[in-house]
């Protein structure tokens, strides 16, 4: 995605402005080169207005005989649309006094003041990442917008429909945190819940061969760090009915997948999403601006003339949704 764009930039009338301007550019980029790991649940979609519509096809119907003399078959090729709405997203406006300016006397928390915005609004991902986990829109999110998946359901839910025949179920009850064994008996009940998904057509959606050789994103709490780092590096375990060794067991949950302890989340619950799947993400994203600055100063501003202040405030133009529940799953605890 697009980093910070200094070409929007209004030509600062101070060396204050255009100092405070470096840093929060140089901080900004920075911090995005970092959340690098979002980029396998969020797909970047194309935005040239305030609303975005994204549209797929469902699954080619199922060949079957072809009876001589019999006419062809058209078919039901339909399709399906998603509408995003663009937000707009700010960080607080940042003023001095001109005096301040020119005497050298300028807050020196400024600077980290404004790294910390370039900080705030650069993670934004994470922010939005967070209401769309829990479907809904209010602090970070669009409230206005429809928190849905292309199935018209909840993103994690235990009864989606798709298409003409289509089924999905990508929401499991939990046995507990509380010992390696709850947790690797919900790792195997979220892989043959991926097997169990339908296409549109009412034919696996995942081939077993795509699971056995697919990767995973597995996204928990600091809450069970503790019970997830040891399930993923166990070399043994004790399971009813016998032993579950490195070999049959936790080798390959190491090998296909990547734990990643997020502190915006907390409580049992853990999130499994299929990675490196390109043409299917749980969440879409787009940056329609961005982040630009806004500058206020005696040539520009009633506000800076009457009271001899001079400001700064940097906002974006972004939009984020819910896209496939095919590769996402949550075991709720």
């Amino acid at each position: 995605m697009p980093g910070y764009d200094s070409r929007t930039a209004t030509a600062p009338a101070n060396y204050l402005s255009k100092g405070l301007q470096g840093e929060f550019a140089n901080t900004y980029d920075l911090i995005r080169e970092e959340e690098t790991w979002l980029g396998e649940l969020f797909m970047d979609i194309s935005v040239d207005g305030r609303n975005a519509v994204e549209q797929g096809w469902y699954d080619v119907p199922l060949p079957g005989n072809w009876l001589r003399g019999e006419s062809p078959d058209e078919g039901d090729f339909s399709e399906f649309t998603k509408e995003y709405i663009v937000y707009d997203h700010k960080t607080p406006w940042l003023t001095w006094h001109v005096d301040d300016e020119q005497d050298d006397r300028s807050p020196k928390k400024f600077t980290s003041r404004v790294q910390d915005s370039a900080e705030l609004l650069s993670r934004y991902d994470e922010y939005a990442l967070t209401e769309l986990l829990a479907g809904s829109g209010s602090t970070y999110l669009n409230p206005l917008q429809n928190y849905t998946s292309i199935t018209g359901s909840s993103l994690f839910n235990d009864s989606h429909s798709y298409g003409p025949s289509g089924s999905l179920d990508n929401i499991t009850t939990g046995s507990g945190v509380a010992t390696v064994q709850e947790i690797v008996k919900d790792w195997y009940a979220v892989l043959n819940g991926f097997r169990g998904m339908t296409n549109s057509q009412g034919d696996p959606y995942w081939g077993t061969q795509k699971i056995d050789s697919a990767h995973f994103f597995i996204l928990c709490s600091p809450a069970i760090e503790q019970v997830m780092d040891a399930a993923w590096k166990s070399t043994n375990v004790v399971m009813s009915g016998g032993s579950l060794t490195a070999e049959t067991n936790y080798l390959p949950m190491r090998d296909k997948s990547k734990v990643v302890v997020w502190n915006r989340l907390s409580g049992n619950d853990w999130f499994v999403f299929l990675a490196n799947q390109d043409h299917c993400k749980p969440f879409v994203r787009a940056k329609r601006k961005a982040a630009e600055v806004r500058e206020w100063n005696e040539e520009n501003s009633d506000w800076s003339r009457a009271n001899n202040k001079r400001g700064l405030m940097w906002w974006s133009r972004l939009l984020y949704g819910m896209y496939s529940p095919f590769c996402a799953y949550k075991v709720d605890n």
